[in-house]
């Protein structure tokens, strides 16, 4: 699985990913908590309806390819 800095260091506020127990969906990085290994994550796309901000393990967050974020 990877050290915590080579998990980490490729995810950053604004990143898009995927989590691992919600097939399908795409979210936003919002923060990224190294102390803690937590991720704060949004539903992406944004829509005039607010999504919340929720936090997941970093273990359930896979950074999306580059041409899934165009």
């Amino acid at each position: 699985m990877g050290t915590l800095r080579s998990r980490i260091m490729p995810l950053s506020p604004g990143s898009l990913v995927s989590l691992t127990g919600r097939p399908g969906g795409t979210y936003q990085v919002v923060n990224v908590d190294a102390t803690s290994e937590r991720v704060w994550v949004r539903r992406w796309p944004l829509t005039m309806r607010r999504w919340p901000t929720f936090s997941v393990g970093l273990d359930q967050v896979q950074r999306l390819p580059a041409e899934h974020c165009a």
